[in-house]
């Protein structure tokens, strides 16, 4: 019987640019447009109906799903059953990251510590540009919301309780900064 070939995440990218007839290009810079828009109008919807706390709770779980798909796609494609260590841990949010899509880069990976540059994001490309209190209350909650991220992604990995996860950078939120970091720390 023939193995079944693993599909990564570019592999279907180039299966519906040919559906589509578009260019790889062309295809991720839509799907980066559309995943990010629905991200934003999710957050516009939520913001003026529910409580902040119920809104933020609901918007969370979107990306709790998010993070949960990333991860099991992340272990099958980096071939990991059973994450051993924060090292393995980092190979897996840079994944997790990568496909949602941002530019992330590892700069340290010891047995210690791991630290990850999120060097470009679409996300400040949308969120409310007309307003700037509007503007400061979405990224206030989007920080939030990747702290909760990078948590989610440690918990479903096992290694919340091996593992400090936090971020302490965010180029949306803080502007004085040309990224964000994720640190991952041996408890």
């Amino acid at each position: 019987m023939a193995k079944k070939q693993v599909k990564t995440p570019l592999d279907l990218l180039k299966k519906y640019a040919k559906i589509f007839k578009k260019s790889n290009f062309d295809m991720s810079l839509e799907t980066v447009k559309s995943t990010f828009a629905h991200v934003y109008y999710i957050w516009r919807t939520l913001k003026p109906e529910l409580p902040y706390e119920d809104a933020l709770s609901l918007y969370g779980g979107v990306w709790d799903s998010v993070a949960e798909v990333s991860v099991a796609s992340a272990k099958r494609i980096l071939g990991i059953d059973e994450v051993k260590n924060i090292q393995q841990l980092g190979e897996i949010m840079q994944y997790c990251f990568t496909v949602v899509p941002c530019v992330y880069e590892t700069v340290k990976s010891t047995p210690d510590e791991v630290i990850g540059h999120i060097l470009w994001c679409a996300n400040p490309c949308y969120g409310p540009a007309d307003n700037i209190e509007l503007r400061h209350d979405y990224y206030r909650q989007e920080a939030k919301l990747s702290v909760q991220y990078i948590r989610t992604v440690a918990r479903l990995c096992g290694m919340e309780d091996k593992a400090f996860v936090d971020q302490d950078l965010f180029q949306c939120r803080d502007g004085s900064t040309d990224f964000c970091r994720i640190i991952i720390r041996k408890k």
